[in-house]
């Protein structure tokens, strides 16, 4: 049995003079049960000065990063994670399981539409969502680490949800960038100097917020949004494919050529 346990002090002053800091305890506990893996606990703080949030509801990801000061607090959160590992058939095979929960404070959220931006009395802070969340989940992953044949196969499944300091929005949402779902596997063999390999990834669609109507007003261009993230994108599907060949290696050159496709 192994205990671990730290005590992290950051500290943060913005371009416009604002100043932050934060405290991020961290205590982990490892149980080593040899032929049957490693079980291990961990429970810690987190503070982050710099993060991302972006548009929902023009049918594609734009992103764009903030920092502490002017418009928001530094975010933070307490955490808690239980996770798994053991070897399989003679460390042919390696498993990994892990099961979090996070609660998140002062998270921030962009509300406003594409077409803010070029309005001339626009003002970031009013399309600024601020709250608290919660996220939590699990991450599987079987990985086959020794052979002609290697690869991983891996799941995750999980919910960011918000909600917000504001009384126009007094539900629980889904967060911008929120996949409750995500498959990916690997696969690479190996055969004299060729080398075959395949991926494929499997990710739930992100949520946005869809339009409801549009309308003319004073010669503007006026928006209304349905419920916020609401809806949700199509499934994120891929698959490539890639072949391999190495020549003799000569004067202690390496030389190959490669073929991919991908979908």
């Amino acid at each position: 049995l192994d205990v671990y346990a730290g005590l992290k002090a950051s500290f943060y002053r913005s371009s416009d003079k604002y100043f932050f800091w934060g405290l991020s305890p961290k205590l982990t506990l490892s149980y080593d049960m040899f032929n049957f893996g490693k079980l291990s606990a961990e429970y810690g703080w987190k503070h982050q000065y710099l993060f991302q949030t972006g548009l929902t509801n023009i049918g594609f990801p734009l992103e764009f990063w903030l920092l502490s000061g002017r418009y928001t607090r530094p975010q933070y959160c307490q955490y808690a994670e239980l996770s798994y590992t053991t070897s399989l058939f003679d460390n042919a095979f390696s498993l990994n399981v892990d099961i979090y929960g996070k609660r998140l404070y002062n998270q921030v959220e962009y509300k406003g539409d594409v077409l803010d931006l070029f309005l001339s009395e626009y003002d970031l802070e009013a399309s600024l969502l601020k709250g608290k969340g919660w996220n939590y989940g699990m991450n599987i992953k079987l990985h086959k680490q020794s052979g002609n044949l290697t690869g991983w196969v891996s799941y995750s499944l999980g919910r960011a949800l918000r909600s917000f300091n504001n009384p126009d929005y007094p539900d629980i949402y889904p967060a911008n960038h929120e996949r409750i779902h995500e498959l990916n596997m690997v696969c690479i063999y190996e055969l004299g100097r060729w080398n075959f390999s395949g991926t494929f990834v499997y990710a739930g669609g992100q949520p946005f917020t869809a339009p409801e109507a549009f309308y003319l007003s004073s010669g503007k261009i006026i928006t209304l949004y349905g419920e916020h993230n609401a809806e949700r994108m199509r499934p994120y599907i891929r698959w490539d494919l890639s072949v391999g060949y190495a020549f003799k290696e000569r004067k202690g050159r390496k030389s190959g050529v490669d073929f991919a496709l991908y979908n």
